[in-house]
């Protein structure tokens, strides 16, 4: 495990070949197609969103991107890391990869101030919860202009204590 080497970087400055390392295995996990899974990435991350990448040797093994956003808490409005696309390549899937991965954007999250959120199922929160993320409890969730029928989670424990109270409606202004 000594050859684990963590990129970070801005959408405007991920290079061709990374481009392509994550969409194939964005592909992995979802099969949308590479063109489309390209689509999806030019459509939804700004210049300055983040690509977060863990590496072993030269193999891509994980990947998650961070949107800078705002969502809005009843009449609240609040800049976030939306946390989204989280996967691990197929052949290193269950060895500790995703939690590497999830520790360390965690690590990203409290040393530049951040507050993250991310959506995800309910087979996920436990993986979430070993990683530090916390779930929010009944909450009205619109994603774009619609209900959202999952999970929210946050990180760091404070997020939740500061902006997410029971019963609050939160308004995500795009997906992640």
């Amino acid at each position: 495990m000594n050859n684990i080497n963590f990129r970070i970087k801005s959408h405007k400055e991920i290079s061709n070949l990374e481009l392509n390392q994550i969409i194939a295995l964005k592909d992995e996990h979802w099969s949308y197609g590479v063109e489309s899974q390209k689509k999806w990435i030019e459509s939804n991350l700004e210049p300055d969103d983040i690509h977060f990448m863990c590496f072993y040797g030269e193999i891509l093994v994980a990947y998650l991107n961070m949107i800078h956003i705002k969502i809005q808490v009843n009449d609240s409005s609040y800049k976030m890391l939306g946390i989204g696309n989280v996967c691990v390549e197929k052949n290193f899937e269950h060895s500790g990869w995703g939690k590497k991965l999830l520790l360390e954007t965690n690590r990203f999250i409290l040393d530049h101030h951040f507050k993250g959120i991310l959506l995800c199922k309910e087979n996920l929160i436990a993986f979430y919860k070993k990683c530090g993320w916390i779930k929010i409890e009944n909450s009205n969730i619109m994603l774009i202009n619609e209900k959202y029928h999952n999970y929210l989670m946050s990180f760091p424990v404070e997020t939740k204590d500061i902006i997410f109270h029971s019963h609050n409606n939160i308004f995500i202004e795009k997906n992640f």
